[in-house]
């Protein structure tokens, strides 16, 4: 049995629902039996809920990250009563639960215990994945009691699409907090605590609950084939933290429960990050994230460039010019090491962890490194390992807001990731002009400059870059449209399906989602048939439709 440590950590907002009450009260009496309790009505009840958890992460993780393993903390102070244990959660109970499914005869679930790495220094949380038996078990009591009689899918195994199938009435969410303090920061891996409230904390809650309602009725999607979809959580970063480090624990690509966000603030103080988690997309690597469809409709992603460095610049009254990650004597291929290595600089205080020697260029060591990004930016030379990116991500996070929020309130969803924005196609100037405003506003004037990420319009459209506007515009949507009827792409049209349909009005501020591109059509006209005529209903002319063919018989070759 292969394990990975790099797997999700357990959720425990999320649970099965009340539809499996009868498939869990027998397994939760037997637990309290095995362990030799009396099955008091209390114990019962608390064991089944831990069971409900578990085995709604377990589900989950077996079809949606190839690992199939969820992260379950042992510790005996893992479980403390408060918001961020919304379901009472108890360090017996949990035990109990994980003890039963690992030791039953067969095996129901395999463990590998946590451990402390001397060699690396930390330690590793106990690791937990589902057998087939117990997978074969729940997905017949899904296909018996839920998909017959709620759902019609009945397919013999538990993957992506039968989970975003049942996931509304087979699974219960408790709402967390959006307004997240920690006592310290992720690189020392503290808890969060509760506080009080202020009227700034309430007024970010408060429009952060808006987006929320609104980005929740919006049909977030990946246009990959069914193997890609599998491959692609293998393949997801689990990113830095504020301090440039990678993250411990690997995220999921939860198409329907990934899409609430909330602020997280560090150190006990609100002028310390605050920037927006808990997206899905933000989870997508780079070069995937322009599949990400809105709405059934393609997207680009528009990125402050440099940005933290740009908003050191404009402190000491200066204008940042050019790439801010190019240092001389460095070629390009080290840009992702001095990007990294200049915000962990930023960030830090004190001492910071050095790369792999094998990343570092020939002839180079890690005090050079240092050194050179110091020279590249004297002007801001005061900032670095003082801890000031802390303080700025709570001025680019409060840009973000000020991003979505006002593309929202026009109708148009838009998803962060940090720095960058994702928005369909047909609004990345809106967006950008919006992006630029925000800036400005926050910056004291100051401006910075934009970048548009590779999108899959400039894929399909690779060999027509004299295009421009809305004949761009038109031809990408008709390659699209076209592309999407392709056979390989049937498990993207299913998920399209069982994702649903947009609604308005979500926001609770009659906010209308625009829905349509900028040849005025709705994405979800029906498609007559595969190829270029499948386009027709989008205007442009012969000699487009020309090109579209000659374009999609390249595809189809």
């Amino acid at each position: 049995m292969i394990y990975d440590r790099n797997c999700p950590r357990l959720d425990r907002s999320q649970k099965l629902s009340s539809l499996f009450d009868p498939y869990l009260w027998p397994i939760a009496e037997s637990i309290v039996a095995k362990a030799g309790k009396r099955r008091k009505k209390d114990a019962v009840e608390n064991v089944k809920t831990a069971l409900s958890v578990i085995l709604f992460n377990l589900l989950r993780a077996h079809a949606l990250h190839p690992s199939r393993c969820v992260q379950i903390y042992l510790g005996n102070n893992g479980y403390k009563k408060g918001q961020f244990n919304p379901y009472q959660l108890g360090i017996r109970a949990v035990r109990k639960v994980v003890d039963y499914l690992t030791g039953s005869t067969p095996s129901l679930a395999y463990k590998r215990g946590g451990n402390f790495g001397v060699e690396l220094g930390k330690g590793y949380t106990t690791i937990v994945m589902a057998s087939d038996s117990l997978i074969t078990s729940i997905d017949d009591y899904i296909n018996k009691s839920i998909c017959n009689e709620y759902i019609p899918i009945n397919r013999n195994t538990f993957e992506t699409n039968k989970y975003i199938a049942i996931r509304d009435i087979a699974f219960d969410r408790a709402n967390l907090p959006i307004i997240r303090l920690r006592k310290g920061s992720s690189k020392d891996g503290s808890e969060f605590e509760e506080f009080q409230h202020t009227t700034e904390t309430l007024a970010m809650e408060a429009s952060l609950h808006r987006y929320n309602s609104f980005i929740s009725d919006i049909r977030l999607n990946l246009f990959v084939s069914e193997k890609e979809m599998a491959s692609l959580a293998d393949q997801t970063k689990s990113g830095f933290d504020e301090f440039g480090r990678p993250s411990s624990a690997s995220p999921l690509i939860d198409l329907v429960s990934g899409k609430s966000l909330h602020r997280i603030f560090n150190y006990r103080r609100f002028d310390q990050g605050g920037r927006f988690y808990g997206g899905f997309w933000q989870n997508v690597p780079k070069a995937y994230r322009r599949f990400i469809t809105i709405n059934g409709m393609p997207t680009v992603e528009v990125d402050f460039s440099n940005m933290q460095l740009a908003m050191l610049y404009a402190k000491v009254g200066q204008q940042l010019e050019g790439d801010a990650y190019i240092l001389d004597g460095f070629g390009q291929e080290f840009r992702d090491l001095v990007k990294t290595t200049t915000l962990k600089m930023i960030n830090a205080q004190g001492h910071i962890e050095a790369p792999l020697r094998s990343k570092l260029p020939e002839g180079v060591s890690w005090k050079d490194l240092q050194e050179a990004v110091l020279a590249k930016h004297k002007p801001i030379a005061k900032f670095f390992r003082s801890g000031e990116g802390i303080r700025l991500q709570r001025q680019d996070s409060d840009i973000a807001e000020d991003v979505i929020m006002t593309m929202m309130d026009t109708g148009v969803p838009v998803l962060p990731v940090h720095d960058s924005f994702i928005v369909t196609e047909g609004y990345a100037d809106e967006l950008s002009a919006t992006m630029l405003d925000a800036y400005r506003q926050r910056m004291g004037g100051w401006t910075i400059s934009l970048k548009h990420s590779r999108s899959l319009f400039d894929d399909l459209l690779a060999d027509q870059e004299e295009l421009h506007g809305d004949e761009r515009h038109s031809l990408g949507m008709k390659l699209f449209l076209a592309k999407r009827e392709a056979p390989e792409y049937e498990g993207y049209r299913l998920r399209e399906k069982l994702l649903g349909h947009a609604k308005t009005d979500s926001s609770g501020k009659n906010t209308e989602i625009r829905l349509g591109d900028r040849t005025g059509n709705a994405p979800d006209e029906p498609i007559p048939e595969i190829g270029p005529s499948a386009g027709t209903a989008y205007s442009g002319g012969n000699w487009l439709l020309d090109s579209a063919k000659r374009l999609w018989d390249r595809f189809v070759a």
